[in-house]
């Protein structure tokens, strides 16, 4: 006969699925008027404690991760001063 899920089992459940449910909606914003722990009400540390707790992975809600960002930033040339680096093998426009 299977064991039935206590009530605390139950509770994680229901408490991580709603987590998961306001990350899915902020797409993984966690604090700040739009983030999930408004949409939660409750204050934004004690959901990043949550989240630690229940072993969520809030990036993978995001829309696109930090590192595609970068790459765009450094493709697209924005904040030029901080990632161009200089090449021997560029051509000399100078000319």
């Amino acid at each position: 006969m299977p064991k039935a899920a206590s009530n605390g089992d139950v509770l994680r459940g229901n408490e991580k699925e709603s987590i998961e449910a306001a990350l899915a909606k902020t797409k993984g914003k966690v604090a700040g008027p739009r983030g999930a722990a408004a949409r939660l009400r409750i204050p934004a540390s004690t959901l990043e404690s949550k989240i630690r707790a229940l072993k969520i992975d809030k990036f993978k809600f995001r829309s696109r991760p930090r590192e595609i960002s970068r790459i765009r930033e450094i493709e697209t040339g924005r904040r030029r001063a901080r990632f161009v680096e200089t090449s021997p093998f560029q051509a000399d426009v100078s000319r």
